[in-house]
């Protein structure tokens, strides 16, 4: 959850979830209070890259995967290679960014996690070569994805490669198809019952530089939506 807070530079959350590890840290036995641990340093990581030097956050993060423990939970281990990756692409790294999320994305897969967790690995790998100038590439990736996602019958991937699809399509694609597909994602995150994703696909629609594609009644939708998840940037976003 930390991350996933500090991933909106959401600080008070952030800090809510560090002092929550920390806790658990303090109190829990090993392994559990390595992981915790180890965890702080992932989420102090993830909110550096946002609002520090990039070149701290890399620190932070090579170090916390250095005590990473051998048994450390398929979650966890998957979250210190794709960290990474979204640092390298904050800092506008993105063919080095789209190797960690290859990585990544093999991780998931061979550890078996959850549906939506390899969507997302892939998801992000689909975005990162969007970003990278690779837009024929990554739009093979998502299809791919978009596939696995029904496969799966798993509607919270589903609705994270429903919202990379309008990514994707937001440069070329027409306003009807794009708002349809961004739409489309709300209604499956909310049925997943996934505010954070409900808000990242509620948020793009409500971002200032679509005002003059996307209907402005999303953008109060958005605002408490991304406040009830204490995603503070989020809620700036939607109504700036």
């Amino acid at each position: 959850m930390g991350s996933a807070q500090a991933t909106v530079s959401d600080v008070a959350c952030v800090e809510r979830s560090v002092e929550q590890l920390q806790t658990l840290a303090q109190r829990s036995a090993a392994p559990a209070s390595i992981w915790a641990r180890v965890a702080v340093a992932a989420v102090g990581a993830q909110q550096l890259r946002r609002q520090g030097p990039v070149g701290r956050a890399d620190r932070l993060l090579s170090e916390a995967i250095a005590s990473l423990p051998s048994d450390a939970p398929a979650p966890l281990r998957l979250l210190f290679v794709s960290t990474p990756a979204k640092i390298k692409q904050q800092s506008g790294k993105h063919e080095l960014a789209v190797g960690f999320y290859q990585e990544a994305a093999a991780l998931a897969e061979a550890l078996a996690v959850p549906a939506w967790r390899q969507v997302d690995a892939r998801s992000s790998l689909a975005y990162t070569l969007f970003l990278a100038g690779q837009a024929e590439r990554a739009e093979q990736v998502n299809g791919q994805v978009l596939a696995m996602a029904r496969a799966a019958d798993d509607v919270l991937a589903l609705a994270i490669a429903t919202r990379t699809e309008g990514i994707l399509k937001s440069e070329h694609g027409e306003p009807a198809e794009l708002q349809a597909l961004m739409q489309a994602a709300i209604g499956l995150a909310h049925r997943a019952g996934a505010e954070r994703d409900e808000v990242l696909s509620t948020a793009y629609l409500a971002r200032p530089a679509r005002r003059a594609k996307w209907p402005t009644r999303w953008r109060p939708w958005a605002t408490p939506v991304a406040r009830s998840t204490c995603s503070i940037a989020s809620s700036n976003w939607s109504s700036s």
